[in-house]
């Protein structure tokens, strides 16, 4: 499990992901992975093949990816619309013409 080995050594920014670090130095990591299983989702990482590589040249790119679904619409081209949990109507109508 290399994320894990990469975080519990620190080659992550610790102040960025100080909430996660502490969740996985005091967790069980097979524990976790067993719910994660039995909620029928897929922990992925970088090292994974249905990793979605497309992320990789994000800035701050994701340590590992909890998914449910379908892996393969990972390579199917896409648009991701970022933005704010509370839009103001205008963001709403624009996001959505973005999105038409």
């Amino acid at each position: 499990m290399a994320v894990y080995e990469r975080v519990i050594a620190g080659s992550f920014d610790p102040v960025k992901y100080e909430k996660v670090i502490q969740k996985i130095r005091s967790a069980n990591p097979m524990e976790i992975l067993e719910k994660i299983e039995a909620a029928h989702i897929q922990f992925l990482t970088p090292e994974d093949e249905d990793w979605p590589h497309q992320i990789d040249d994000l800035v701050a790119p994701p340590i590992a990816l909890t998914v449910k679904g379908n892996t393969s619409t990972f390579t199917i081209p896409s648009l991701a619309i970022v933005g704010t949990r509370n839009p103001t109507p205008y963001g709403m109508r624009i996001a959505s013409d973005f999105a038409a």
